[in-house]
């Protein structure tokens, strides 16, 4: 009898009791691998919804490819694997009863903290060049005066899914830098300790501002429904490249559902943001709403704020 997970999503849990059962070292066909690695991506979010660490033998399906073979996304995977291991490896350590082992146990939590971070860094600055998104700034011409910018630049992605890519690294940059501030709350404030500190806010003010600066790519101006392929609506665009007929089609279909995971999460946690960024990034869910025909976008669970 297959052992039942604590995965409360029950076709989740019934697709890892399948590839338990047939074995995930018979993934081998490039299908197979696909739906394998999809199945691990699923598991990760919940892991990091439930604060749980994977299973063992999921962490071990990194294995099945090659390193020379691993695509960006795969291993940007891999490396929120490890982080969502993280986030319950700290919560156990800020929790743990107050013995002489706890800020031991602390000091090594954080120094897995920052190798992830690192790490995810690392990922960002070795993806392929074209995948860099180009940002522009006003006044340009490549901005049209009705987007709706936070600050006065937005960024411009070759592909939708980029643009995602990059939410989504920059999303588990937040929660590297989230779950540090917390370990690091829990030490005294010494010099080096307040410098990280400092950094990581610093860092979570960057990121939150680069997740705002997709928003025009996105959606562009559109403030109520439409179709696809709707050429009224005005999108930014890089220099001598305005945007293609694909983009045309995806962002309206696309556009806004990419950006309520990336823009709810920087509301439902309560990192430290700008004065009023926070009320722009709910009018823009209020707006993907109105144009989405969303009844109602949750505000989700709620973080206590780490200084």
């Amino acid at each position: 009898m297959t052992k039942r997970t604590t995965n409360p999503h029950p076709h989740l849990d019934g697709a890892l009791a399948l590839i338990r059962h047939r074995g995930a070292w018979n993934f081998t066909a490039p299908i197979s691998l696909s739906i394998l690695f999809y199945v691990r991506s699923l598991l990760i979010d919940e892991a990091f919804r439930s604060g749980a660490p994977l299973p063992k033998d999921v962490q071990s399906w990194s294995s099945l490819v090659p390193e020379n073979e691993q695509l960006p996304g795969f291993r940007l995977d891999t490396i929120n694997l490890d982080l969502a291991n993280l986030k319950a490896a700290s919560f156990s350590a800020i929790n743990s009863p107050p013995t002489k082992f706890r800020s031991s146990q602390i000091q090594s939590t954080i120094k897995d903290a920052v190798s992830i971070d690192h790490r995810l860094a690392e990922w960002g600055d070795n993806v392929p060049e074209t995948w860099i998104p180009v940002r522009v700034s006003v006044p340009s011409e490549c901005i049209p005066h009705t987007l709706q910018l936070y600050q006065d630049y937005c960024d411009i992605y070759k592909a939708i899914f980029l643009a995602s890519l990059w939410n989504k690294l920059r999303l588990s940059q937040i929660e590297a830098k989230y779950t540090l501030l917390s370990l690091l709350s829990q030490l005294p404030r010494t010099f080096s300790n307040v410098a990280l500190i400092e950094s990581c806010q610093h860092g979570i003010q960057t990121l939150a501002d680069d997740i705002c600066a997709t928003v025009p790519y996105y959606i562009g101006d559109r403030m109520k429904p439409g179709r696809a392929g709707d050429r009224d609506v005005k999108y930014p665009h890089a220099p001598g490249r305005p945007p293609t007929p694909d983009h045309y089609q995806s962002g309206p279909t696309m556009g806004g559902w990419s950006l309520l995971a990336p823009l709810g999460t920087l509301t439902r946690m309560n990192i430290r943001l700008r004065e009023g960024q926070r009320q722009w990034i709910g009018g823009q869910m209020a707006r993907i709403a109105r144009v989405y025909n969303i009844t109602k976008i949750g505000p989700g669970p709620k973080k206590t704020v780490v200084n």
